[in-house]
């Protein structure tokens, strides 16, 4: 089972500026990589998410934003490569909270 969650919300600062909010989100259930009964090769059962706050106008955008705030840990994919699994279990983790800044600006806007 997943899910998903977006929310966005807008509002007029001045006449040429906005402040817009974003977030989302995402669960993903538990799954396994293989059919075996041993259950070794999990992954899944996460949910993550990301906030996003800016200023924008018809010429450039800046925001605010940080991606899995609560700094989860899981396993995302749980294999490298499929070949070496009985002997080699590698996992892909989530990417670990991130903040950052971000400044956009459309070339050529009238």
């Amino acid at each position: 089972m997943s899910a998903n969650l977006n929310v966005h919300w807008r509002r007029p600062v001045t006449d040429r500026l906005d402040l817009a909010v974003d977030g989302w989100a995402a669960y993903v259930g538990p799954s396994r990589l293989t059919f075996d009964g041993e259950g070794r090769h999990r992954m899944g059962d996460y949910a993550t998410a990301r906030l996003t706050m800016a200023l924008e106008t018809t010429a450039w955008r800046a925001e605010a934003f940080v991606t899995n705030p609560l700094n989860t840990e899981a396993n995302t994919f749980a294999f490298g490569y499929p070949f070496r699994l009985p002997e080699a279990l590698t996992t892909t983790p989530l990417q670990p909270r991130t903040i950052g800044l971000r400044v956009s600006v459309t070339p050529f806007c009238g």
